[in-house]
């Protein structure tokens, strides 16, 4: 059985994976198609916490954009999603087309998984850790002690996670950037107004089961 990973980009499953594979000691792997994007326990900062991590153990954890993904019944998706608003426009500098119809498609294929699932909002994630993170420790059935231990140290391994998430992609522009559209800035209420107006003609079920303020 293996356990995908599934988010739209820029939607926080860099700090799930992180997670894990503290919780689990076993690695984490990127996108088939990104030979850069490695487990995050790989990375050689003196105080990685993630050095524990056994490499030569069975993947706990395979991270997907949509591609990649196996025998929907025999398998397990855990889906993160975060503001389309935001994920976007970060993503692809712009609201474009493509960025809405992706977005819309891995909600697809969440809904028609047949096997196990769960499904966190990173917005929720940030606000209630320990509920959001227990909910994750149990869909993977990863030892509780270090769940508990990784609570106790919570804002230092948010900080270690960034430092890690800085350096393993190191292709990746500064938060605030885009690699193709130059900086990027909160959008303008009009653009904000546009792009819901969009989400609520063509994805008006999904808006209400997936998005919110």
């Amino acid at each position: 059985m293996k356990i995908f990973l599934l988010s739209y980009p820029r939607s926080g499953n860099s700090w799930i994976r992180y997670f894990v594979e503290f919780i689990s000691e076993r690695p984490t792997l990127g996108c088939s198609s990104n030979p850069d994007d490695v487990p995050l326990c790989t990375n050689s900062l003196e105080d990685n916490p993630l050095l524990n991590v056994d490499l030569t153990a069975e993947p706990v954890l395979f991270k997907s954009h949509g591609e990649g993904l196996e025998s929907p019944a025999q398998n397990k998706l855990l889906f993160i999603t975060r503001s389309p608003a935001i994920v976007i426009k970060r993503n692809c500098g712009y609201f474009s087309r493509k960025g809405i119809y992706d977005y819309y498609k891995l909600l697809s294929v969440f809904d028609r998984w047949e096997g196990q699932k769960l499904y966190i909002k990173y917005e929720e994630l940030m606000l209630s850790p320990k509920e959001n993170l227990q909910k994750i420790c149990t869909f993977l059935d990863a030892k509780q002690e270090l769940m508990d231990s990784f609570l106790a140290n919570y804002e230092n391994h948010k900080k270690i996670s960034i430092r890690l998430y800085s350096d393993v992609k190191s292709g990746i522009p500064p938060k605030g950037k885009s690699k193709t559209k130059g900086k990027i800035t909160n959008p303008p209420k009009t653009s904000a107004f546009i792009f819901k107006l969009v989400l609520l003609l063509f994805g008006k079920y999904y808006y209400k089961e997936y998005y919110y303020e």
